[in-house]
């Protein structure tokens, strides 16, 4: 879901990378508001490389799919750089 090219490995320690082939990624506050590059928030996915949810889970599934129009919501706290 996520590319980080290998030159950029210790230039930017913590970077998960950009987004992959059509695929958006997005901070948002909780409430399905995206936020702006720099504000903590939770990561949101979507796009064809995203899960479609747990195999033969779906009160699991339901918990992080589909949530405040974020496909996928990690329900983790991260940021977007600028750079």
């Amino acid at each position: 879901m996520m590319l980080l090219p290998k030159e950029d490995i210790q230039r930017k320690i913590g970077s998960i990378g950009k987004p992959g082939f059509f695929t958006d990624i997005w901070i948002s506050d909780g409430n399905g508001k995206r936020l702006p590059p720099g504000e903590i928030g939770e990561i949101c996915a979507r796009g064809p490389t995203v899960m479609s949810g747990y195999w033969g889970k779906p009160e699991e599934t339901a918990s992080v799919m589909s949530i405040k129009n974020c496909h996928f919501d990690r329900r983790e706290k991260s940021k977007i750089s600028q750079s």
